[in-house]
């Protein structure tokens, strides 16, 4: 007597798959959104920043203060290209 194959236990396998891929692109998309969403703050922050030094070189700025303005600046620079390239390998 030959047993017949049963699809069951195949659909039930891809039923599993397709919720741990769906599982998979909502974090995925979880992660591009947060990635997203600190990139928009830090490169606010950076035109606030940036905005505040013109300001400031108008009225007349100590070296001291130009000088931590412009490492604040370089640093904001920094973390905004990290996040940038985060966000862009998110996207692939």
């Amino acid at each position: 007597m030959t047993k017949k194959f049963r699809l069951q236990s195949v659909l039930k396998h891809r039923k599993l798959m397709e919720d741990r891929s769906r599982q998979h692109l909502a974090d995925s998309l979880r992660q591009e959104q947060s990635a997203r969403s600190a990139l928009d703050q830090h490169r606010d922050h950076y035109q606030n920043l940036n905005s505040l030094l013109e300001n400031q070189q108008q009225k007349g700025i100590a070296a001291a203060d130009l000088w931590l303005f412009v490492t604040r600046l370089e640093n904001q620079r920094s973390e905004l290209r990290k996040l940038e390239a985060k966000v862009d390998a998110l996207e692939k």
